[in-house]
């Protein structure tokens, strides 16, 4: 047989042997999105009058075990007050459920604790839902008889899953942990006649997919990236003078979605204040200046990537530095492109020359990614971070 027939024969068989390694590799899986459905379901409902001389109590429960956890949403009433001379507080009625905290299945915080007025702040920021400045809800309701809904989410965006935890063990259950304030710190002064407090608990979830649809078709049964982790968390910086100094920020060894610093007159419980913040505040990262400009400037940055009214208002008293923005340039449901990243060793800090001597509380939202391949992982210059690769294979699901 000639040469060159023997070489395109080995050609021809080679192609063959390609083309059935090809046909021979399994098919990929559906997305996770498009496999499970959502699902909300009711959890314990909580009831408590409140009074002068009635102190603050602690609520624990467990919540409902079904699927990916996404959310637990609270609907929190307050029915049969008279206000007469009473004076509700500054934050009212966001403080009424003061202390929140989603608890992990070994009892480690997730989601705070954080105090009452931070819950309307993250869910500013955090864009769970594409309505999400929960006052412009019509049944929303401000008056002593009040009607506030709070969420706490996990699911970082909506479009993909990401972020959900499996919720499947009733042994070992994710746990809500709140507390519902002492009518003293509700009303500066005393109503006529206090509310009583009604929360009812939803879960939010996804459902577990089949491994196989209808056709036979894999499907993805754990969210993308499975085991990443969204974290809220608040800290206080007391006794801040008025005139130079630095906030650190002390949550950093993951990627940061956004940080709030609200700045409050005499204590956490006193009015938020624009004048005792920075006319000029820096944000540092590991000594470089990311941000230095006015502080009306980071006002209306704080303002212009959430979907509100303007009749409702800008939060008096913060700056908000948001990495969570969609090609929109609004908060949620975003990819993680402009996550700011850091390690343990990261230097993130806010300075500047403040109004007043205050108190500030630092409100951050971190992601902490799931381990899939570090070396695939973007190296920034400082080498001090990392950001996640941008459309990468989710091998949880192969």
């Amino acid at each position: 047989m000639p040469a060159a027939t023997q070489n395109r024969n080995r050609r021809q068989v080679g192609a063959g042997h390609a083309q059935g390694r090809q046909q021979q590799a399994p098919p990929r899986p559906l997305p996770f999105i498009a496999c499970a459905h959502e699902h909300t379901e009711p959890g314990p409902i909580i009831t408590k009058a409140i009074g002068t001389a009635i102190a603050a109590e602690t609520f624990e429960f467990n919540v409902p075990s079904y699927g990916y956890y996404r959310a637990v949403y609270l609907l929190v009433e307050a029915t049969g007050g008279t206000i007469g001379a009473g004076t509700l507080s500054a934050d009212y009625p966001w403080n009424i459920v003061e202390q929140l905290t989603l608890l992990d299945t070994n009892g480690a915080p997730i989601y705070g604790p954080l105090g009452g007025y931070n819950n309307l702040l993250s869910a500013l920021y955090d864009g769970f839902t594409f309505q999400q400045d929960p006052r412009t809800d019509p049944q929303y309701v401000a008056t002593i008889n009040a009607l506030l809904k709070v969420r706490v989410p996990t699911e970082i965006a909506h479009h993909s899953g990401v972020g959900s935890l499996g919720n499947q063990n009733a042994s070992a259950p994710y746990r809500i942990r709140l507390t519902v304030n002492a009518g003293a710190t509700l009303f500066t002064v005393a109503p006529t006649t206090y509310p009583t407090i009604k929360i009812t608990p939803i879960l939010e979830a996804w459902t577990l997919p089949n491994k196989t649809d209808s056709k036979g078709r894999p499907q993805s049964q754990l969210p993308p990236s499975y085991g990443t982790v969204m974290f809220h968390s608040e800290r206080i910086v007391g006794g801040v003078p008025a005139g130079q100094f630095q906030i650190p920020v002390l949550r950093v060894g993951g990627l940061i979605r956004w940080i709030c610093f609200i700045g409050r007159q005499t204590s956490v419980t006193g009015p938020r204040s624009d004048t005792a913040l920075p006319s000029q505040p820096i944000l540092f990262w590991d000594g470089r200046q990311l941000y230095n400009e006015p502080k009306s400037y980071r006002f209306t940055r704080s303002n212009e990537p959430i979907n509100s009214t303007s009749a409702l208002g800008r939060p008096a008293g913060v700056l908000a530095y948001t990495f969570n923005r969609t090609a929109l340039d609004r908060c949620g449901d975003e990819r993680p492109y402009l996550y700011l990243p850091t390690t343990e060793a990261t230097r993130l800090e806010l300075e500047g020359s403040f109004g007043e001597s205050c108190i500030v509380q630092v409100l951050t939202c971190e992601v902490a990614p799931a381990e899939v391949n570090p070396a695939q992982r973007y190296v920034e210059s400082n080498a001090t971070a990392f950001h996640p690769m941008g459309g990468e294979v989710n091998q949880n699901q192969l």
